[in-house]
Parts: C-alpha cells; sequence; structure tokens
C-alpha cells in the first residue's frame, strides 16, 4: 500500500504512523486545510523538500500556527513505479516490511521470512527529482532526524534552530526523548556523505541536465560547496 499523509492529533495516531517510508507521499496535502480551520499549533514531519516547502508557507502565513518542523533524512525517495514493481514481483507481493541495510540490497521481510533485492534493481525506480536534491539532511528544519548507520538502535538528531532546542529540551524533561551526545568522530562521515550528494547535484546542474533546471543556487553557494569538497 502506498503511504499516505495522516493527520495526528493523539499519540496513539502518531505511533500508528511512525516509521520508514521509502516511497514519496504527498505529506503537506492536509496543510493547507488545517490553516484554514485554525486554531491549534501545527508540527510537520516530513522529507527535506517537504519542510522547505513548510518553511515557505510558514513564512507567508506569519502566524505562528506552525509551531515545529521535523526533517527526516532522506537521499532519494521511490516513485509510483515502484508498487508496479512489487506487483510483478509475486515473491514481494505479500511483503509487510522493507528496509535498506549497509550491504546494499534492499531488504524485505514476506510471510515471516527475509528476501533481498540489488539496489541495482530498485535505483531506476527512484524520483528523477531525488537525483538532484540539495538538501538531503532537512537543513531547514527544527530538528532533522534520521539514520546514518552508525547505530541501528538510535536515530541521529540534529537540532537546527533554538525551537528545535526547546522542542528537544522539553521533550526529553517529559520522558519521550532520549537523547546522548553523538560521537564526534562519526560527524566527518556525515557531512562526508552530505557533500558527496551536493556534488553530483551541482554536476548535474552545470552539465545541463534538464531534471537540475529547477534549481537556483547561488553562484556563491556553488563555490562553497564545492571549495569544502576540496578542503
Amino acid at each position: 500500500r502506498q503511504p499516505h499523509a495522516v493527520v495526528a492529533r493523539d499519540r496513539d495516531a502518531v505511533l500508528a504512523a511512525a516509521g520508514t517510508k521509502y516511497s514519496a507521499c504527498p505529506t503537506l496535502e492536509p496543510l493547507a486545510g488545517l490553516l484554514r480551520e485554525g486554531g491549534e499549533a501545527l508540527a510537520v514531519v516530513g522529507r527535506p523538500c517537504q519542510v522547505a516547502a513548510a518553511r515557505k508557507v510558514e513564512a507567508h502565513e506569519k502566524n505562528g500556527r506552525l509551531a515545529a518542523l521535523i526533517g527526516i533524512f532522506c537521499f532519494w525517495a521511490l516513485a509510483p513505479a515502484f508498487y508496479r514493481f512489487l506487483a510483478g514481483r509475486p515473491d514481494l507481493q505479500r511483503a509487510i516490511k522493507m528496509d535498506l541495510p549497509k550491504d546494499g540490497d534492499m531488504a524485505f521481510v514476506v510471510n515471516g521470512r527475509a528476501a533481498s533485492v540489488p539496489l541495482d534493481e530498485i535505483r531506476p525506480l527512484i524520483r528523477a527529482a531525488c537525483q538532484t536534491c540539495f538538501d538531503p539532511t532537512a537543513e531547514w528544519a527544527d530538528v532533522s532526524v534520521g539514520s546514518t548507520e552508525y547505530d541501528p538502535a538510535w536515530n541521529t538528531l540534529v537540532v537546527r534552530t533554538a525551537r528545535g532546542r526547546d522542542l528537544v529540551e522539553r521533550a526529553g524533561a517529559a520522558g519521550a526523548l532520549e537523547v546522548r551526545p553523538y560521537p564526534p568522530e562519526r560527524i566527518p562521515i556525515l557531512e562526508e556523505a552530505v557533500q558527496r550528494k551536493k556534488l553530483r547535484v551541482l554536476d548535474a546542474l552545470e552539465s545541463g541536465r534538464p531534471e537540475a533546471a529547477y534549481l537556483r543556487i547561488p553562484a556563491a553557494q556553488r563555490d562553497a560547496v564545492r571549495a569544502h569538497g576540496r578542503a
């Protein structure tokens, strides 16, 4: 089943929507209606592209309704064609879970057993726009969270704004969130992965690839990214 946007108003609804979804989803679809309704504060959880859009909405609305933007690390998302791919694979049609472990194959759980598909078969099903996404770690979010292949039992949390820090501190004080320091020796590994992604996007943009034509990256920012890559 393809993922769909959820409006969660209680703990159970939040927990029901938890988990990794590798497919693209129009997460912001309900946002306009919620803003028109007025009243309650809103938090948005989405991929980096969706967080950037929500940040623009926040700047336009200027009413303080968007109380928190939580971004999910995302280097790519699968297009709807992925579900047609599954439909054509009888061995995967009853898959109830999928994951992308370190070995690079897409892993599935089907009727209690493990199955896998080489990532080379999955790559053609990645959305074209994801190939030229310049923000895999949701830099416009208040808090970014995701896996960095460090410890499968923990997520990596990046606090980006004062509002995000307040959110994390209040969640910790309430016992809803457990945090520990991220190993400093792992930070360059995460930075390098992001840097490689950005350099690939710049190469696509500067070579004139049509899927990158929508990007408007100032020359100074391009130079800074390339200089960091040479450092």
